[in-house]
């Protein structure tokens, strides 16, 4: 046996390059889709971060209160009928008025966990004190 012929020489077979007029092409298509995804995130990100701030002052304002005074969505569902049974009366101004909150959740009525009578005993009549402290949760 004899030994292998290492004087053979080896050819590589690639495929020819693109034109150079395809890469510019590329780059730029690559590029601006670049730019449309992240304008586009951007725009979704803007309009979500908008939707979830309510309109209204009247709203902002009793969401902040009925946070800083710890009350559950199922509390804040019950002030808020209060207030529509009340008819003059905002949300907010419930909060703040212990005498027209009780006013406002003897209309809506209610027992149960969570119900008018529990509202008004977790914040109905409080001294003067409480008010005050009521008033400075929103500043």
């Amino acid at each position: 046996m004899s030994p292998p012929d290492y004087s053979t020489a080896v050819e590589l077979v690639r495929e020819p390059a693109p034109p150079a007029s395809f890469e510019a092409g590329l780059d730029w298509a690559l590029i601006l889709a670049v730019l449309g995804a992240l304008l586009f995130s951007a725009l979704t990100i803007y309009l979500w971060m908008r939707s979830r701030e309510p309109a209204e002052p009247e709203e902002r304002a009793f969401r902040r209160l009925a946070s800083r005074m710890g009350l559950s969505e199922r509390e804040r569902e019950v002030v808020r009928a209060a207030a529509s049974a009340h008819g003059s009366a905002t949300p907010a101004s419930l909060l703040l008025s212990p005498s027209a909150l009780r006013d406002a959740l003897e209309a809506v009525g209610g027992a149960g966990p969570g119900g008018a009578s529990a509202v008004y005993d977790r914040l109905g009549e409080k001294p003067e004190s409480e008010v005050r402290e009521r008033l400075e949760l929103i500043a």
